[in-house]
């Protein structure tokens, strides 16, 4: 509240009247808030937050946020507005909004500049992890090679000339759209996973080779080949079809439990 002068004069028993005397009364400083927002990392994710710093006002303050939260600070947050009405000891109010906001949208393109991390979020030209929502490019001419290693997942993935992907170890990449390979791809002991409900393809101008391939996609068309592909350890048919369009499937494995999930209408 604003300053408030205030005269005062005493009159006691006799009706006699004291001089004036002019008081400044202060009240407390408004209330005040400044939000401070974290967007979430991820397209669709849910780790955005707010915290908010309070001024003014008179004695603890109570907080009520549009998501029913009664908390200072606020987390776990999806895109969306959020307001906050703060209440102070007087019950004076204070309300404000922000806007938590996704990342941009995909595709993710491999910068490499951080490090050859796929789960560093800097060396993505769209800030953020891919994931099975985001179309993922790898191209040539980057400070550092990509390299997987962790579970990680995209939907479209293309490795364009030049570019390089390699997945470390027995790590695992799922992909949920299409798989282009026109650079280099390293397998190592790794596991990638065709998961989908929609065609998806393998193409690209070399053939590529797995290390370990799943393929469970319940389209009426499965994974459709347009380049030969080559299996090092283990391909295994968890539901769908794999339509070779005239190129080839080389098991190079000798285990007994190499291939598995096939019959005749498999292919």
């Amino acid at each position: 509240l604003s300053p408030i002068n205030v005269s005062v004069w005493i009159i006691d028993s006799n009706t006699c009247i004291s001089d004036t005397f002019d008081i400044v009364v202060n009240g407390p400083d408004m209330l005040a808030t400044t939000l401070n927002i974290t967007n979430p990392t991820t397209v669709g994710g849910n780790n955005g937050s707010i915290t908010q710093t309070v001024s003014g006002g008179t004695g603890a303050y109570s907080y009520n946020w549009s998501n029913t939260a009664n908390t200072k600070d606020i987390t776990a947050l999806a895109a969306g507005t959020y307001t906050v009405t703060i209440t102070d000891d007087n019950g004076c109010t204070l309300s404000d909004s922000e806007i938590i906001e996704e990342p941009s949208v995909c595709p993710c393109t491999w910068l490499g500049v951080i490090n050859n991390d796929w789960n560093t979020p800097d060396n993505w030209d769209c800030g953020f992890i891919p994931t099975d929502t985001c179309d993922v490019i790898i191209p040539s001419g980057t400070p550092s090679f990509c390299r997987v290693s962790s579970a990680s997942a995209c939907k479209s993935l293309t490795i364009q000339n030049g570019g390089n992907l390699r997945i470390a170890d027995s790590n695992q990449l799922d992909i949920y759209g299409n798989f282009t390979n026109n650079g280099t791809f390293v397998y190592n002991s790794s596991l990638v996973r065709f998961l989908g409900s929609n065609e998806q393809t393998v193409s690209g101008n070399v053939a590529t080779s797995f290390y370990r391939l799943h393929v469970n996609n319940t389209s009426e068309t499965g994974l459709s080949l347009n380049k030969n592909i080559l299996i090092q350890n283990e391909l295994i048919l968890i539901d769908g079809y794999i339509i070779t369009n005239n190129d080839t499937v080389k098991i190079m494995t000798n285990q007994s439990n190499g291939i598995s999930g096939f019959n005749e209408n498999s292919f």
